[in-house]
């Protein structure tokens, strides 16, 4: 089975050498029950010393988008340890997957597109984003106080602050 894991993409070696790397005592590690999931993703079972240097119960791990996770939320093992998890993320959060037929996705995606564009206009012209207390709001009007933008255009980066298809900012 390995073997037929490692024929493409990820290989059950390249996670279980990324996980190793995480952890603070990588020489005695175990692993059960590695397989590959859809997406590139690799899900299995390890055992490692604890820092007082006692064998530590098996838990699972997850390695996708070439980094590991040792402590994946349940939600995520349930997700992605699945032949199935598109279905899983509907199921859990509510999202379909993305189709053209899913307005409220492919609305979404076009509200971020333009939240990035704004602000990567705002970065470049300032080097830096708006803070977090300011919000998106500092896109649409000029912030004064310690982190005041030193460039702002007329009619600022966006002309309204964008709705979710529910209505909410």
């Amino acid at each position: 089975m390995v073997l037929a894991l490692s024929a493409c993409g990820t290989s059950p070696k390249q996670a279980q050498d990324a996980l190793a790397s995480q952890l603070s005592d990588p020489r005695f590690v175990s692993y059960g029950d590695v397989d590959k999931y859809p997406g590139d993703v690799i899900c299995g079972e390890y055992s490692a010393l604890d820092p007082m240097g006692n064998l530590a119960d098996s838990r699972m791990f997850i390695y996708r988008n070439n980094n590991a996770e040792p402590y994946p939320s349940e939600d995520d093992i349930y997700i992605f340890c699945s032949d199935v998890a598109a279905e899983r993320v509907e199921e859990i959060f509510g999202i379909a997957p993305m189709t053209s037929e899913n307005t409220d996705l492919m609305r979404i995606r076009a509200d971020m597109y333009v939240l990035k564009a704004a602000l990567e206009r705002y970065y470049s012209d300032n080097a830096m984003y708006p803070t977090t207390e300011q919000g998106i709001m500092a896109l649409r009007i000029r912030m004064t106080g310690k982190h005041s933008p030193k460039v702002f255009p007329d009619g600022g980066y966006l002309d309204k602050d964008p709705l979710d298809p529910w209505g909410r900012v």
